[in-house]
């Protein structure tokens, strides 16, 4: 399920997925104040069938971002016309043509 971390950056993210807030509560990042001072546009993928990255965890991850209000766009397999996407294919190579290059997504209409 991809490849072996070293011990301290899993212990880190156990730490990290233990945490009701996820990372927001790790008093040794110091750069999490950087989060609050973006003031730029962001769209954030959600992935319909990735079991790990789902809705609620992607709005956590934008819930750092609290100047601005993060566009997520839900993607399924069948707006990417494949079977499925999950956690690990949107960067597989098959999805060059059809996940990378995106001429527009509209929040809610999908890839189009």
């Amino acid at each position: 399920m991809g490849e072996d971390l070293p011990k301290g950056v899993f212990e880190q993210w156990v730490s990290w997925v233990m945490s009701e807030r996820y990372l927001f509560t790790d008093p040794k990042l110091p750069g999490l104040t950087n989060f609050a001072k973006y003031h730029g546009a962001m769209r954030a993928l959600c992935l319909s069938d990735d079991p790990w990255a789902t809705r609620p965890a992607i709005g956590l991850l934008c819930s750092g971002f609290t100047s601005i209000e993060p566009d997520i766009l839900t993607i399924t397999p069948a707006d990417a016309g494949v079977s499925k996407i999950g956690h690990f294919d949107f960067s597989a190579p098959s999805n060059r043509d059809t996940l990378w290059r995106v001429r527009r997504m509209d929040s809610g209409r999908g890839v189009g």
